[in-house]
């Protein structure tokens, strides 16, 4: 309201020899204009209503789409106004119709994180009280690694961190959950014993008909890495860091097992290499 007033007496001062009707008609305009700005400033950004898909970034316009660096080889898109799906290949945004708008509502999915370190893009996901990434990190540091040493499955599940490395993994503003962090997760899907079922992916397991993920968390089964370099589990198991330690060489994972309804948390030695799920602090 102090800005409006402000308008208003510069108005006043500029135009007071002009007619009453004038400045009245300057006056209206100058009230419209305000509280337009107003809608912009503190509204929704217009991104409400755009629809979610299974790719890694959605946008509304074509134009809107990042350049397909080497960085984003492999990342996929949905542009919103085309309802088309499209691939980072060779430096070219190429046409992909296994893109697709999915069932997740807007109230779940919040939208994306921008890592600034690296310009990765992750969707967010607001469960209960907390916002989670709802991807894998993939920030590339000093004892994290591709499943099988293969660069695309960091493209697919992110990389695989060692705790020392996860736990100061995660961008600004975003923190490797506590193992009570994970508690409360499970308690906002409706408890432990059918988490796992509710937070894995649909698609990407070595199963079917029992993952349902209603809470578009979309875990994928990035298996382990072993402190002697050799990996399992890819398909069938996801694990992720918490930050909290059992003792000088253990931390506690969240774990979701293949065939199993449920999640659980474990403490494993800190030399073995799971994914990592940043929680907003």
């Amino acid at each position: 309201m102090e800005f409006l007033q402000i308008l208003i007496f510069f108005i006043i001062f500029r135009y007071k020899k002009k007619s009453l009707e004038g400045y009245m008609n300057r006056l209206s305009l100058v009230l419209i204009s305000s509280v337009a700005l107003m809608f912009v400033a503190c509204g929704d950004s217009g991104n409400g209503a755009s629809p979610q898909s299974n790719a890694d970034m959605d946008v509304r316009t074509y134009s809107e789409l990042p350049s397909c660096a080497e960085k984003r080889d492999g990342k996929t898109a949905y542009v919103a106004d085309q309802e088309q799906g499209y691939i980072c290949q060779n430096g070219k945004w190429v046409e992909d119709d296994d893109v697709k708008v999915v069932s997740a509502t807007q109230s779940d999915v919040e939208g994306f994180l921008t890592d600034s370190r690296d310009g990765h893009s992750y969707k967010t996901v607001t469960i209960g009280s907390q916002t989670w990434m709802a991807q894998n990190l993939n920030y590339e540091t000093a004892n994290s690694y591709c499943y099988n040493e293969n660069a695309s499955n960091c493209t697919k599940y992110g990389r695989l961190y060692t705790w020392d490395a996860a736990i100061s993994a995660c961008p600004s503003g975003w923190h490797l959950p506590t193992k009570a962090e994970f508690e409360t997760l499970f308690t906002a899907v409706g408890g432990s014993s059918t988490a796992g079922t509710k937070l894995e992916s649909t698609s990407g397991w070595k199963k079917s008909g029992n993952s349902t993920d209603d809470y578009s968390f979309s875990a994928l089964p990035a298996g382990y890495r072993l402190d002697d370099g050799d990996y399992g589990g890819g398909g069938y198991n996801a694990y992720f860091w918490s930050s909290t330690e059992y003792n000088s060489n253990r931390a506690y994972r969240m774990c979701l097992d293949y065939g199993d309804d449920d999640a659980t948390l474990y403490d494993y030695d800190e030399s073995l290499g799971f994914s990592v799920r940043c929680v907003k602090d």
